[in-house]
């Protein structure tokens, strides 16, 4: 199996499909998973730790500060964020680990938002220690 086979959304339908024999959208699924359904949260939740692992190894090749998760389902991205927060929080009983912050985008709409902010982060702070101090 590849990984888009596990964690995609169509995936994720299926999974559930094949488990409930029922077929629903993934705004469905997401208000199911938000009730506690037991089918829905073990699957997207299933899914979601998938993508914190895949992330969590992607980060130590591209060696990031920030990952930033955007896309058209909000509620889907702050699942997301969570398990990735959850996973590298496990990771950190590691001896060697890396420091890969992951955040969701600012926009609803699945924009990239939250790097600019990021990006005003970093130049604010750069700005701040480039001041010279006076006596």
């Amino acid at each position: 199996r590849t990984l888009e086979s596990v964690i995609s959304i169509p995936a994720i339908l299926d999974d559930i499909y094949d488990q409930s024999g029922e077929r629903i959208s993934f705004y469905e699924a997401l208000l199911r998973y938000k009730d506690g359904d037991a089918c829905v949260t073990e699957r997207i939740g299933r899914a979601a730790g998938q993508i914190a692992k895949a992330l969590y190894a992607v980060s130590w090749i591209i060696n990031p500060a920030y990952i930033v998760i955007g896309g058209v389902y909000p509620e889907f991205v702050k699942i997301l964020v969570e398990a990735c927060r959850r996973y590298n929080t496990r990771m950190t009983r590691l001896s060697i680990r890396n420091s890969v912050q992951i955040r969701a985008a600012v926009s609803s709409d699945g924009e990239m938002d939250g790097c600019y902010d990021i990006v005003m982060e970093r130049w604010i702070d750069w700005v701040g220690h480039s001041i010279p101090e006076t006596e």
